[in-house]
């Protein structure tokens, strides 16, 4: 009796631990998140690979957050292909939502669950859902969480902050992949991307990045800046 106890326990034990999906709906935003101090320019330091592998994942991946002139706010992202050896273009999307859980529609490509469940607007902790299940479910190759930055180095111990928010829902530390490859930063950051979007953004439009060709991939020239204005956190330059 006490064996057949046993192995039923194990059998659950191992069924839950090799299960191909996890409750997203666990998945708990911070309440208190405050999405005009989430705007602006957020580096991904380190970040899963379930969806597109390690090779397929982008690198060194931007997100700028834009408040648009419709007053919906926005996301543009994109990063360094492993596969192409190029930067991929802009991609931008609606962000829809509140109070730190949000539905992002990329170009009427998807539409991905995103809930902050940790921030102090200087890191943050990111999970996506690429198709959430009528049952709050997510696969886990449609899963997808970063540890982001508003500057390009992550100390040790802003790493550990966002490391203690990892409850154990969905992923663990080792699955999370450091992202740079020692690939620079390119700020996706253009208002003329944005525009090309049909989005119209708020700030100056005279802040956009210089790049030069470099063979097949435009790279900017000027090393990216965030400047404290009497506006607060501005973008000076891309790079």
């Amino acid at each position: 009796m006490n064996t057949l106890l046993i192995s039923a326990v194990l059998l659950q034990f191992i069924q839950i631990c090799t299960s191909a999906s996890c409750s997203f709906d666990k998945v708990v935003a911070d309440p208190t998140f405050n999405i005009n101090k989430f705007l602006e320019v957020w580096y991904e330091h380190e970040r899963t690979t379930f969806q597109w592998g390690v090779n397929g994942t982008w690198h060194s991946s931007v997100w700028n957050w834009i408040q648009g002139g419709d007053g919906n706010t926005y996301m543009a992202y994109g990063g360094f292909s492993t596969f192409s050896k190029t930067y991929s273009t802009a991609r931008t999307g609606l962000i829809s939502g509140s109070n730190g859980s949000y539905i992002l529609t990329a170009e009427n490509i998807y539409e991905a669950s995103l809930q902050i469940v940790y921030t102090d607007y200087t890191i943050a902790l990111v999970y996506m859902c690429y198709a959430k299940e009528t049952n709050g479910n997510c696969q886990m190759n449609k899963v997808h969480v970063a540890f982001l930055g508003r500057h390009k180095q992550l100390s040790a111990h802003q790493r550990q902050q966002l490391v203690s928010h990892l409850d154990g829902t969905c992923i663990q530390e080792h699955d999370i992949i450091k992202s740079d490859l020692g690939k620079p930063y390119i700020c996706y950051c253009s208002y003329q991307r944005f525009e090309i979007a049909g989005i119209e953004d708020n700030k100056d439009k005279n802040i956009v990045a210089e790049t030069e060709s470099l063979g097949d991939m435009e790279k900017s020239t000027a090393e990216d800046a965030l400047i404290e204005g009497s506006s607060g956190m501005t973008i000076k330059q891309l790079y």
